[in-house]
């Protein structure tokens, strides 16, 4: 399971993309971030209420990170179980698709 300080390198063991070159690396941790990110904006947006939504999007238009994940942790108190689990689920189909292939 994943927690919510890993590092680089230890995303690169959990994918099992270690023997890999490095820029191979970055660019899988680079995606793999990018999905995760993703996957948890959907599932926090499927749980805000209408007007919860509209000041996300304030928020968002206004690209202030910090500000973002406040108002995530307010309104959605179990945003580091949904992260691990959508860490989880991204990192499992990297080892389930990419590397099935190798």
């Amino acid at each position: 399971m994943v927690n919510l300080t890993m590092t680089k390198d230890d995303l690169i063991k959990a994918m099992g993309i270690q023997n890999f070159d490095s820029e191979a690396q970055t660019e899988f941790v680079t995606v793999l971030s990018d999905n995760v990110i993703k996957a948890v904006t959907l599932e926090v947006l499927r749980n805000l209420k209408e007007e919860e939504r509209k000041e996300f999007e304030t928020i968002a238009l206004n690209e202030d990170e910090q500000k973002l994940l406040s108002f995530f942790k307010e309104k959605v108190p179990q945003l580091d179980s949904i992260v691990r689990n959508k860490t989880d689920e991204q990192i499992e189909q990297v080892k389930n698709t990419v590397l099935a292939r190798a």
